[in-house]
């Protein structure tokens, strides 16, 4: 009598094969850059005592991505505007404590934050440069062309460079050939003679 194969079926295979999916999708999810900016802006509401939906939130993030890659960048532009006002307002802040501190005579701490606005000036300043760029971006076909005659002046100089070179070691071949040829017997052949007579002189003793 044949046994039926579905009897030796592991009974849990289904929920096995549904974990796995399960799995395959959280991995997905956890690599979609919307999903995990909504759950750093999701942490960062509660935070502050809101509490949003966490779909909702993706599923903004998704319109503006979006709106992104069709070109309109406005999102973008108010999201540097409001940047470089906040920034700006935390220089004003972090001034006001350092000049605090310094006149109550915390040297410091007045140091620290005047660090700290610093750092935060800094930071509004490349902002308000990258909503320039994005408002006005640069021409990379005039630079491209630029970069391009650039590597080819270098090539030539390089290649004419490299010609020049080998001539001269060429040349610099030919004389040392002439110069050998030329050259006549030196004295340090003399002592070679001297020796060999005295060792022919004592052979003929011997």
């Amino acid at each position: 009598m044949n046994k039926d194969p579905l009897a030796s079926a592991d009974p849990f295979d289904d929920e096995l094969d549904d974990e796995l999916s399960r799995r395959k999708s959280m991995a997905k999810l956890g690599l979609l850059p919307t999903v995990n900016a909504s759950h750093a802006i999701e942490k960062s509401l509660k935070s502050r005592g809101y509490d949003p939906d966490f779909e909702e939130l993706v599923l903004q993030l998704r319109r503006q991505v979006s709106e992104a890659n069709k070109g309109n960048l406005n999102r973008s532009e108010a999201c540097l505007v409001a940047q470089t006002h906040t920034l700006d307002n935390l220089f004003s802040a972090l001034t006001s404590r350092a000049i605090a501190n310094m006149n109550e005579g915390y040297g410091d701490a007045a140091e620290r934050y005047l660090r700290l606005a610093f750092k935060a000036q800094q930071q509004c300043s490349n902002t308000i440069r990258a909503l320039g760029e994005l408002k006005k971006p640069k021409s990379l076909m005039i630079t491209g062309q630029a970069n391009i005659a650039t590597n080819q002046q270098v090539n030539f100089k390089s290649s004419v460079g490299q010609e020049n070179l080998q001539n001269k070691l060429f040349e610099g071949e030919h004389e040392q050939v002439d110069i050998r040829a030329k050259r006549e017997p030196e004295s340090g052949n003399s002592t070679v003679e001297t020796v060999a007579a005295i060792d022919g002189a004592k052979d003929r003793r011997g």
